[in-house]
């Protein structure tokens, strides 16, 4: 974790000078929301995203922007920012003293998304624009001015990571692609969240660098028809052509798929990480839908269905993200690996799968000449 950061370097150390409780985003980062500067993106237990202040548009109020993250930092030595209680990624440590660079940038700042995924705030949400349109209309605003600003003042780090997207679909934004390409040829590390449905022209016709781009793509199914009843169009194909595009322009894709009560069954599962292998081989990001932490049975099945079928086909597996992480005490890694290891001994097919796609005949020989019984730690 980066940790060189932010504006203001009066507040090294906590009282003793030994610590405060603090996070990364709250250090050094600067997101630019619908209507509003906040200090960070992340969203847990019905809150999160700090707001620094109202913004729709101008030259940016650094001393403003210290003065609020200052504030901040001082309730969250005593009970906690009402936004930042309970949050994960707040710790208490001695922090590097700050360098007055920002280091991560979120742009969140649009809502507009050419999908209708079931499981996004924009489409359940009371206060979401396709209810009440007016006030996300009146609050867009273009984030040129402020970034170009950001430059021009040597206000961003070298190891920078720019994070597009949490609100709408990045590449519908009115800079996407100026910015995007901007900060490519600053080797700036972006990660870009995006459905997938529209490609970026500088990297179809191979004009920008790839290398530092990060693309995680919530897909959600193994099947055209349940990519549409989960997302309202039929796209699931056209997603996974532009995947292979990126991999094969040099980026480095992440497949999410969120389990839900609609997409959790093995058939499906199965059928999503065979289209996975056919597709770049990217690696496979499992979480939950962030409304339900208190996951049923059937959901924990198939995260753990999720974990075997990925790890058997060869790919790189990972869980937790914005809904799991958020509920640390619920302790949803630790259900969906009991689940997972309760499966085990994988089906024969599954098994020879596996040693077919890793070629690991000789690893597995070698660890039971060890004496290991726990041989599947060694495929998983």
């Amino acid at each position: 974790m980066n940790e060189t950061l932010h504006e203001n370097a009066s507040i090294a150390s906590g009282p003793s000078g030994d610590g405060y409780y603090s996070c990364r985003w709250l250090e050094g980062g600067l997101c630019f929301s619908i209507g509003a500067l906040r200090a960070c993106a992340e969203i847990h237990h019905g809150r999160g995203e700090p707001k620094l202040m109202d913004y729709s548009d101008g030259p940016l109020d650094f001393t403003a922007i210290r003065k609020a993250k200052d504030e901040i930092h001082g309730q969250n030595q005593h009970g906690g920012h009402p936004a930042c209680r309970g949050c994960p990624n707040l710790i208490f440590r001695r922090w590097p003293a700050r360098t007055g660079k920002f280091d991560w940038i979120g742009i969140t700042h649009d809502a507009r998304c050419n999908l209708e995924c079931n499981y996004c705030w924009l489409q359940w949400a009371d206060y979401a624009p396709r209810r009440n349109p007016v006030p996300y209309r009146d609050a867009r605003y273009s984030v040129l001015g402020p970034i170009r600003e950001l430059l021009t003042k040597d206000l961003l780090a070298n190891d920078t990571l720019i994070d597009w997207g949490g609100g709408g679909e990045p590449t519908l934004f009115d800079e996407f692609e100026e910015l995007l390409t901007e900060f490519s040829r600053r080797q700036y590390t972006q990660w870009l969240h995006t459905n997938g449905v529209r490609v970026p022209a500088a990297v179809v016709d191979e004009t920008m660098d790839c290398s530092n781009i990060h693309i995680l793509c919530s897909v959600d199914a193994g099947a055209a028809e349940t990519y549409k009843k989960m997302k309202k169009r039929d796209e699931y194909q056209t997603v996974w052509r532009n995947l292979l595009l990126y991999r094969r322009r040099g980026a480095h894709v992440v497949v999410k798929y969120i389990v839900t009560g609609e997409n959790c069954s093995s058939r499906e599962i199965r059928s999503f990480v065979q289209d996975a292998v056919r597709h770049g081989r990217p690696d496979i990001l499992a979480d939950i839908d962030h409304r339900y932490p208190d996951v049923d049975t059937a959901i924990l099945s198939g995260l753990a269905f999720m974990k075997l079928a990925t790890w058997s086909s060869g790919l790189d597996f990972a869980f937790g993200e914005t809904g799991s992480d958020s509920y640390p005490e619920k302790k949803i890694p630790l259900l969906v690996e009991k689940k997972f290891r309760s499966q085990w001994p994988a089906s024969l097919a599954e098994w020879s799968y596996r040693v077919r796609w890793k070629r690991r005949m000789g690893p597995l020989f070698r660890t039971l000449a060890n004496g290991s019984v726990r041989v599947y730690e060694h495929f998983f």
